[in-house]
This record gives structure tokens, C-alpha cells and sequence, in this order.
């Protein structure tokens, strides 16, 4: 089917190549620290990015437990209006 797309599209059929079907993680276009603050949430006040593009670079393993924690985190976050990382750090500090 895709390939019948691109030739519709306009595509050369002798240029278009097909493999088989691989699973990847793709991560590390969205970087948590460099593009998005603790909370997930970029320069754009309310857009928060939460998948493994947040990643700083690829796992060498699956993302699923990780992307699950933080969308934990991040709906604490946005029920509460309190960061989650500072969260965190008083709850190390009363405990000590």
C-alpha cells in the first residue's frame, strides 16, 4: 500500500525500496534539559512533551516502563500545579 502511495505521489517505483518492518525507539528530538524544563513542559507555557523523544539519547532496552513513570509524573504535576522533582526532593528531606 505505501508503495502505491508514493508512486501516486509521484514517486520513481524503480527508487523506492522496501525492508522489513523493524521495532525502534526513537528518542532523544525533545531532550529533558535542553528543551524541556524538570516538569516536561517546553518554552511554550502548557505544551508538555511526554513520550521517549524526552530521552536524551536512545535505551538500549524498551521505553514502556519509563514513558509510563513519567506520565505519572507529569499528571501529578498537572493536577497539583507543583513540580514533581522538588516534590520529591522535600519528601528526601523530611525523611532524613
Amino acid at each position: 500500500m505505501v508503495r502505491q502511495i508514493l508512486i501516486r505521489a509521484g514517486a520513481d517505483a524503480d527508487s523506492i525500496f522496501m525492508t522489513p518492518l523493524r521495532g525502534t525507539h526513537p528518542s532523544g528530538t525533545v531532550r529533558l534539559g535542553q528543551m524541556l524544563d524538570d516538569d516536561l513542559q517546553t518554552e511554550v507555557a502548557g505544551l508538555y512533551v511526554c513520550d521517549a523523544s524526552t530521552f536524551p539519547e536512545a535505551l538500549d532496552r524498551p521505553t514502556v516502563l519509563t514513558i509510563l513513570a513519567l506520565g505519572k509524573r507529569l499528571a501529578a504535576h498537572l493536577v497539583t500545579g507543583e513540580s514533581q522533582v522538588h516534590a520529591a526532593d522535600a519528601e528526601q528531606v523530611q525523611s532524613a
